[in-house]
């Protein structure tokens, strides 16, 4: 999901590996990540070892592209909110607003935090549906909080999984 730490764990798997991630989003939508050192916006082929992509949330332009593993990067709902309210607000994978939002703009966060909700369900619905019981990928989940505050296990899981190792 959007503001998930997904570019977060990307800039980690490729500070770890040297290799280039890819993503689906289109160029005119990820200078700023472009910027912070993420080369491969907008490439799903060969040249990409690990793709990102906000799938099953599609956005106009985006690339498509077929896998059989997905690693899922989860953050706690609230906090994600925040951040795409953020997001939203300075157009910043970082800054914060110079506001509160429930104490500022009570009535536009009680939306955003509704609908943030729905879409927040509506794409683990579709994500658990085509891993799970449809079989279209295998899926590994990590928790954002947890690479922040400890990565090292997490990323070794993350590369197990991704090699198919017992261990590194």
């Amino acid at each position: 999901f959007p503001r998930s730490g997904n570019s977060f764990l990307r800039k980690f798997l490729e500070q770890c590996t040297g290799i280039a991630t890819g993503s689906t989003m289109h160029l005119h939508t990820s200078t700023s990540l472009q910027v912070a050192g993420l080369k491969g916006e907008y490439i799903v082929d060969d040249r990409a070892w690990i793709v990102k992509t906000h799938h099953p949330v599609q956005m106009q332009l985006n690339l498509g592209f077929q896998t059989g593993k997905v690693v899922c990067c989860v953050r706690h709902p609230l906090d994600s909110f925040v951040s795409l309210a953020n997001f939203i607000n300075t157009m910043s994978h970082s800054a914060s607003a110079e506001w509160d939002y429930p104490r500022d703009y009570p009535q536009w966060w009680d939306w955003m935090v509704r609908w943030a909700a729905d879409s927040w369900a509506h794409y683990y619905e579709v994500l658990l549906k085509h891993c799970t019981k449809e079989g279209k990928a295998h899926i590994y989940f990590t928790r954002y909080e947890d690479l922040v505050n400890n990565a090292r296990p997490e990323l070794e899981g993350i590369m197990r999984y991704i090699l198919d190792l017992e261990s590194l």
